[in-house]
């Protein structure tokens, strides 16, 4: 809608074109409004205060479309983009090929601390170019327990996790290495082998239920490029998650006019014989020149069942005139042996648990049987399992004897009436006694009885009537008045009124000390 219009053209009377020309030049004006903005207010969106462009122009490198461009504001990040130059034409002239270079296969790694109960990792990769290798606290997980999205860019857990869990992830791009695979399989019980397809170039990992093993036959397991095994050291339990990943191929490092260290050097550097191709002659005699010379100087051994004529000091010598060679050398005219061993005599099957010792004569060694009869180890003197010690006058030790007991019947009567409170049976005095049961009645009435050892309960509370009861211990009540008196007692609670001829027996044991 037009913004600007003539208010009052009646108003110019001088001329008849005034009227005319005004209109002309407002409607020429008024085409010019875009969106409802005039032509100021158009221009004040692409100028600044000072006249100086100041409009929304953005420039990208689109990997597929080229370099682009776009003017003014959009909703979106993918509108409005018109190309300046295609991709081809900003790459340059396509270079010579020389052979191929392995990228790093591993790459775009993640660490995320998930939170309880999570199972989405928000991870970005292509779809179309990559693999995603994931491990939770260091543990590589199954393919089949997730799920990835690059429209989304998530990773989807099959099962929510607990606390604590760390997401490592990492992106593989199998155009990076030739033939990468990946096979994940389970195992059944006593399994040792694992089947997989793969060449004496390739380079494999190999994980055990998540965890990194290492090759080797004393190490977790080798590998045979010729039968297409990977096989364990130790047998597998059924349901075991074995993962097999190639992760390098030698065979594809061929780069004309470039060397890569690693592929012909050994670990100091030096490079391997496999990647030398010398022709005969051509190690120069310099290098060489006194290898004859410095053989000569090198020991010389003989193989004989007799002494060798003319040896030097530093000759060596294997004696094969007995039933087990022996090496020796020759010192100050002398041969010695090498192998000292040789002079022990064979054990055989009837030799087990002997030992060796020297012979009677002390002229060599001989196997005989082990005679401890007369012999008492002076660690086991006074210890456990072991045997008794001896003081200065030859008699055991106080401390090193058994506790004995005295048995006793301690008999206690109270005639009359029995009323609660305490009756005193004895007090002790450098003596153990041990109470394991009692015996009680009461002529009349009822009560409950408990023994007390200077005033404090011992054992439990029992129940006393004219029929008698009889009670044996289940834990034993000792009292040690080795060092101090001690009161025993017994307590008299809920005493019926008609109570009356309180008998108690007491069977005791006192150590003797």
């Amino acid at each position: 809608m037009a913004r600007i219009r003539q208010q009052h053209p009646q108003n110019y009377t001088s001329t008849g074109n005034i009227n005319t020309e005004f209109e002309n030049i407002l409607r020429y004006i008024n085409s010019a409004e875009i969106g409802n903005k005039s032509v100021a207010e158009l221009l004040d969106s692409i100028f600044d205060d000072g006249g100086d462009f100041d409009g929304v122009v953005q420039v990208r490198l689109d990997t597929t479309a080229g370099l682009q461009y776009r003017v003014g504001t959009y909703a979106t990040d993918t509108e409005g983009w018109l190309s300046i130059a295609d991709i081809a034409d900003i790459r340059g002239a396509a270079g010579s090929d020389v052979g191929t270079i392995n990228a790093p296969i591993f790459f775009n790694r993640q660490d995320v601390d998930l939170a309880t109960g999570a199972t989405d990792i928000a991870y970005n990769f292509e779809a179309t170019t990559d693999s995603v290798v994931l491990y939770l606290n260091g543990i590589l997980q199954a393919e089949s327990t997730y799920t990835i999205s690059s429209a989304a860019n998530t990773i989807t857990l099959s099962v929510a996790v607990g606390a604590g869990i760390k997401a490592s992830v990492y992106s593989i791009r199998p155009s990076a290495i030739s033939n990468y695979r990946r096979q994940d399989s389970t195992s059944v019980a006593g399994q040792v082998i694992v089947a997989f397809v793969h060449a004496d170039t390739e380079q494999i990992l190999v994980y055990r239920n998540g965890i990194l093993q290492q090759t080797g036959g004393s190490n977790d397991f080798t590998s045979s490029s010729s039968t297409n095994t990977v096989t364990f050291n130790t047998a597998l339990s059924a349901n075991e998650l074995i993962s097999v990943l190639t992760i390098e191929n030698t065979a594809s490092v061929r780069v004309a006019g470039l060397m890569t260290e690693d592929k012909y050097t050994d670990a100091n550097g030096f490079i391997t014989y496999s990647k030398l191709a010398l022709a005969d002659g051509e190690i120069p005699v310099a290098k060489i020149a006194t290898l004859a010379s410095e053989l000569a100087d090198k020991a010389h051994i003989s193989v004989s069942s007799s002494t060798p004529v003319g040896a030097t000091d530093g000759a060596l010598w294997l004696d094969t005139s007995a039933a087990a060679a022996e090496l020796k050398f020759k010192e100050s005219g002398a041969w010695y042996s090498t192998s000292p061993d040789t002079s022990l005599p064979v054990p055989t099957s009837t030799d087990a648990l002997r030992y060796l010792r020297v012979n009677s004569s002390g002229s060599g060694f001989e196997i005989a049987d082990l005679n401890l009869s007369s012999v008492v180890m002076k660690s086991s003197k006074g210890a456990a399992n072991g045997v008794a010690s001896l003081d200065a006058t030859g008699v055991i030790p106080v401390g090193q004897l058994p506790v004995r007991y005295s048995a006793a019947m301690y008999p206690v009567y109270k005639s009359g009436a029995v009323a609660n409170g305490d009756v005193h049976i004895m007090r002790l005095w450098k003596q153990i006694l041990r109470i394991d049961g009692l015996s009680v009645r009461c002529e009349v009435g009822t009560c409950d009885v408990i023994l007390t050892v200077e005033g404090s309960g011992a054992g439990s509370t029992y129940s006393v009537s004219s029929a008698g009861s009889n009670q044996t211990f289940g834990t034993v009540i000792q009292i040690d008045a080795t060092t101090a008196g001690k009161s025993l007692d017994i307590l008299v609670t809920n005493a019926s009124s008609d109570c009356a001829g309180l008998q108690v027996s007491l069977s005791t044991a006192t150590a003797i000390i």
